[in-house]
């Protein structure tokens, strides 16, 4: 990853990058699941009246995350297309444009 177009970070571990630029943690190393609505070792989950996962949490290096799933996109197929990250006073908004099948 390359920030501020002056530094250069290498990690296998991408949360443990984005520690060392910002000073805390967001959870991204399984961010795949989060986008496709199938989230892992959540709990405390909450559906909408469609039967899709409005909003869980989950625990990632000790820390409670929410994840809200604010819209989803209905064709072809049913998936996220905007999602809330918080805990405490981070924020992370994630928009899905367009997907390709």
């Amino acid at each position: 990853m390359i920030y501020n177009q002056e530094k250069r970070y290498f990690s296998h571990d991408l949360d443990s990058i984005i520690k060392n630029i910002f000073g805390y943690s967001i959870p991204l190393n399984n961010i795949h699941n989060l986008i496709l609505g199938i989230p892992k070792n959540i709990f405390d989950k909450k559906y909408n009246q469609y039967g899709y996962l409005d909003s869980a949490k989950y625990i990632v290096l000790g820390k409670i995350w929410r994840i809200h799933y604010i819209q989803y996109y209905n064709e072809p197929m049913i998936f996220p297309k905007k999602i809330k990250l918080c805990h405490k006073n981070i924020f992370l908004n994630i928009k899905i444009h367009h997907w390709i099948m």
